[in-house]
């Protein structure tokens, strides 16, 4: 499988697994942008449109086949909604204790900066934990209807630096807003 068929259907698979299509589906999807892309050459994102698009369309098309009420598959879970939440409520729990450290105040509710700076770090990471996990999931597997081989990737490449990057850049901000204050 090329490189671009690759990358569209890992992107289309994590925007699947986002909306609560099941293992099985999945892969129907996968098994369908790889076999017209074999047939006809033509680009998935030509062909099937953004991979997000695509999943929507798939995840409501699934919904109106359904013989049971629609599960509001096209829109995203509540668990995504509450990794939505988490992840606002972590950068503003780190927002508030940069701007109480930098000001020299307290953080909310009066507590020291260093206390929301923490608690807004430790949210950010487990919210990118949580994602991660989340599009791994070992309990829904997406084995390919063909040869029954796991079609779930490895992690995206930047899985890493996203779980690095906020804690690095916020300890650097508050490292330089100390010394700025000296």
């Amino acid at each position: 499988m090329s490189t671009r068929v690759q990358t569209y259907n890992d992107e289309l698979l994590y925007a699947l697994r986002m909306r609560d299509v099941s293992g099985q589906q999945i892969a129907e999807a996968l098994a369908e942008v790889h076999s017209h892309v074999a047939e006809t050459g033509e680009d998935p994102r030509a062909a099937f449109g953004p991979p997000q698009a695509y999943a929507l369309e798939v995840a409501a098309a699934l919904d109106e086949h359904e013989e049971s009420p629609p599960s509001r598959r096209g829109l995203p879970s509540w668990g995504i909604a509450t990794y939505w939440l988490g992840g606002a409520a972590g950068a503003w729990l780190l927002l508030d204790g940069v701007l109480a450290f930098a000001s020299g105040g307290q953080g909310t509710l009066g507590l020291p900066p260093v206390a929301p700076l923490l608690l807004g770090l430790a949210v950010l990471i487990a919210m990118v934990v949580g994602l991660a996990h989340l599009a791994r999931r070992k309990d829904v597997p997406v084995l390919n209807p063909l040869t029954g081989e796991d079609m779930t990737p490895p992690l995206p490449r930047w899985m890493l630096p996203a779980m690095i990057a906020p804690p690095a850049f916020i300890i650097g901000l508050v490292a330089v807003l100390g010394l700025a204050q000296r």
